[in-house]
């Protein structure tokens, strides 16, 4: 949220004039991304109106781009062009990058992903950060006569939510993690015997055709 949204003669006031620059934080839906693909630069043109960077500083550039495509987050362009999948990938990237590594980022992402695909994926995402964002109120957190030093306890409690809710999502990746590697152990121990089974018989069908 820029300062300039900041308004008020009144810490109080200040306070609820937040509120109208949270609300302003709405990314566009999928079906309302651009329905042609676009090259890097028109990209780069475009994120900034998802809304979703904090730091108004640390807008996207085309090696972060380039970064995420080969650390595996996104997916790669078609071409030299990306589509909606991508603006989408991006959006989330660069929300969740806020309090997440980029690692966690793309194996949340992943996750989420894989059990079904990014145009579902986006959607859930657009749906919790729309209520999540709705159930703040600035108003709530201090009353009329709230001051400088009121604002830095509340501040404070906010961090450390903050720092609760990041030690819980790093948790439950890590749970994630391992089932997944699990799942895929048991996965390839069963595939074992049918691919030395294939093999086998490979070798088999090539020695006949050598008696031959």
């Amino acid at each position: 949220m820029s300062e300039e949204k900041i308004t008020g003669d009144t810490l109080f006031e200040k306070l609820k004039s937040m509120n109208d620059g949270v609300a302003e934080i709405k990314p566009l839906p999928w079906d309302a991304l651009p329905d042609i693909d676009l090259y890097m630069d028109q990209v780069l043109r475009y994120m900034p109106r998802q809304g979703v960077e904090i730091d108004p500083t640390d807008t996207l550039t085309a090696s972060m781009v380039s970064n995420y495509v080969k650390s595996g987050t996104m997916p790669g362009a078609h071409g030299k062009r990306y589509g909606r999948e991508h603006l989408a990938y991006l959006t989330a990237i660069q929300t969740l990058k806020q309090v997440l590594s980029v690692s966690d980022t793309k194996h949340l992402i992943s996750y989420n992903v894989e059990a079904s695909d990014i145009q579902t994926f986006y959607g859930e995402y657009l749906d919790i950060l729309e209520q999540t964002l709705g159930e703040i109120d600035f108003a709530k957190v201090a009353d009329e006569n709230v001051n400088a030093n009121d604002i830095g306890r509340i501040a404070l409690k906010y961090a450390i939510i903050s720092y609760a809710n990041k030690l819980v999502c790093e948790r439950l990746l890590y749970i994630a993690g391992q089932e997944r590697s699990e799942t895929k152990n048991v996965t390839e121990e069963a595939e074992k015997p049918v691919k030395k089974e294939k093999k086998q018989k490979a070798a088999k069908a090539k020695n006949d055709q050598t008696a031959e």
